[in-house]
């Protein structure tokens, strides 16, 4: 599994045969697994746009 959020990595590697997920899926993953608790996710998300992440949508559980 590669972790990538960048548009023409993520394509070159789906073109590899590689399994590709973003960060934001890294993130949703890790809920449903109960690594990362939903309550802790609005402090997540807040951090990585301090950080310059940006992204568009919302997670739910």
């Amino acid at each position: 599994m590669l972790v990538i959020d960048e548009k023409r990595g993520r394509k070159t590697a789906e073109q590899l045969g590689l399994r590709v997920i973003g960060v934001i899926g890294l993130l949703r993953l890790a809920i449903d697994k109960g690594i990362l608790p939903l309550e802790n996710i609005d402090a997540v998300l807040s951090r990585l746009t301090q950080v310059g992440f940006r992204f568009k949508g919302t997670i739910t559980g």
